[in-house]
């Protein structure tokens, strides 16, 4: 039953939240130049919380070198992680029960968007090292990564090493029903 649960999830909820248009890229390019680094995180209740260059600089930083098939060097930047602590994401302990469906969903100023589960990044779930770059080789980013790019060294293909990050949404899926479409599912595993 699990497995149809998250089956359905995956294939059925979060497609059309990644197909929708991201809702900060239309109003983007209207950010005066000192904010063009501004990144947005909305969390599990819908707050709200514009980040800054400012302050995402405060952040303990990391530097890793990372290669994909298509992309290798040396990046720095703010571990993923860290960067969502500080805007009150709770992590460790407090990362369990309905909590741990929870589910990250980048917006790029393009509209791409990718999605990672919520305890893919927790530090007492894993080892996974995720980075918000904005530094490669020890440069700012050029204008087609820019302001921040993510970057997962374990991952063998860069699929969700998504550039122009301008929006972070936590997803909560608590509300998710296994028969929200209406229908039963048969649980295979109990045949």
């Amino acid at each position: 039953m699990k497995l149809i649960c998250r089956a359905f999830v995956w294939f059925f909820v979060l497609p059309p939240l990644l197909w929708t248009a991201p809702s900060d890229a239309a109003d983007s390019d209207a950010k005066p130049a000192g904010e063009s680094a501004r990144l947005t995180v909305i969390d599990e209740s819908g707050g709200r919380h514009p980040i800054t260059l400012a302050e995402i600089s405060r952040l303990p930083r990391q530097k890793l070198k990372a290669k994909s098939e298509h992309l290798e060097g040396e990046f720095e930047g703010v571990l993923l992680v860290d960067l969502l602590k500080s805007v009150g994401v709770e992590f460790g302990d407090r990362l369990k029960g309905k909590r741990a469906s929870n589910v990250i969903v980048l917006e790029a100023t393009d509209g791409y968007r990718v999605s990672l589960a919520l305890a893919e990044i927790d530090p007492e779930t894993t080892d996974k090292v995720v980075l918000l770059a904005d530094r490669r080789d020890g440069q700012p980013l050029g204008e087609k990564e820019s302001p921040y790019q993510l970057v997962i060294p374990s991952e063998k293909r860069p699929l969700r090493w998504i550039r122009m990050i301008r929006t972070i949404r936590i997803i909560s899926l608590k509300e998710l029903s296994p028969d929200s479409d209406g229908t039963k599912h048969d649980d295979p595993a109990s045949k």
